[in-house]
């Protein structure tokens, strides 16, 4: 599993909606995720990057309830790769990203699944979006 380093500019936005059903609020979170995923000799690597984007410092700290959260979306993409060797065998791909809430931290989670193709190949950076559809009240 990558472990994160940190949120390269971290940016936020809240806006008010009316539904569906009782959400009344539009939260939307994007920066840059920092860290390390090297390759293997051959063939492909499937790595994960889970991460609490809402904690990370640099960003507005927010914590949602269960209650609160009505859908939670997230999408990333390659934002820093390397290959320093033979470019011709190098691959990489962001499978899938997901964000939900989470009852053991009591927030947003991010888990983003990529794959790295190369012996010196890395994936750096991903760009993410996270879309939170909420009902927070008055």
């Amino acid at each position: 599993m990558a472990e994160l380093v940190r949120i390269e500019n971290p940016q936020s936005i809240e806006a008010q909606v009316s539904g569906p059903g009782g959400a009344d609020r539009l939260f939307i979170y994007t920066g840059v995720a920092v860290f390390n995923s090297e390759g293997p000799e051959f063939g492909w690597k499937a790595d994960t990057l889970v991460f609490v984007p809402l904690e990370m410092p640099g960003q507005i700290k927010r914590v949602f309830t269960r209650r609160q959260v009505h859908k939670a979306i997230a999408s990333a993409a390659l934002a820093g790769i390397y290959n320093p060797g033979n470019t011709g065998y190098a691959g990489w791909a962001v499978d899938c990203a997901d964000a939900d809430w989470d009852d053991e931290t009591g927030n947003i989670v991010v888990v983003i699944k990529m794959g790295i193709n190369g012996e010196k190949a890395a994936i750096l950076r991903l760009t993410y979006n996270i879309t939170v559809l909420a009902e927070m009240g008055a």
